[in-house]
């Protein structure tokens, strides 16, 4: 019985660790249903799922048409992928925190941020911060910083209407 069932473990191991966790997201107020590959997903409004997918080649279909697509993770394994049927506006904000000195005294940031705004039906890049994740802002930055480090990365992908600018617009153009 073991020498049964240790192959199929050993297999199932080996399919689970080829797959990629991939977001779907409808930011729409409206029901969507998307094929990907063989896979119907139902997105109901204002939701995102999230799929695994291998590397290689895919094809989603949404509203009687078929985009093809390929998913593929960098040398280092990283990168994100996010599908956006609806073709919505979607924010990749990264803001680089540098501290001012190394000297226990001194703990001073300097922010320096920057954003992309895009609206590709397959979003691609590395964020560390997913639609649903809080991306810390000035205040805990520093305590995410060990004692030695000098800058530290944040990137967090928004739905446009989530991404608000100073001026008191989003990223859709309205305001609060």
């Amino acid at each position: 019985m073991f020498k049964l069932i240790l192959p199929l473990l050993v297999i199932g191991c080996l399919v689970i660790s080829c797959g990629y966790k991939v977001t779907i997201d409808n930011p729409s107020a409206e029901r969507l249903v998307v094929k990907v590959d063989d896979q119907e997903i139902v997105l109901e409004k204002e939701v995102f799922k999230t799929l695994v997918l291998t590397e290689g080649d895919h094809v989603m279909k949404f509203r009687d048409s078929s985009f093809p697509f390929t998913f593929k993770k960098d040398k280092d394994g990283q990168g994100e992928l996010l599908i956006n049927p609806t073709r919505s506006i979607y924010v990749i904000d990264k803001t680089i925190y540098t501290r001012l000195s190394l000297e226990s005294y001194n703990r001073q940031l300097r922010a320096v941020p920057s954003n992309d705004k895009t609206n590709e039906m397959f979003i691609t890049g590395e964020w560390t911060y997913n639609l649903k994740d809080e991306a810390p802002g000035p205040t805990n930055a520093g305590a995410l910083m060990k004692d030695n480090d000098y800058q530290l990365k944040i990137v967090k992908i928004y739905r446009g209407k989530d991404y608000w600018y100073g001026d008191g617009r989003n990223a859709l153009g309205e305001k609060k």
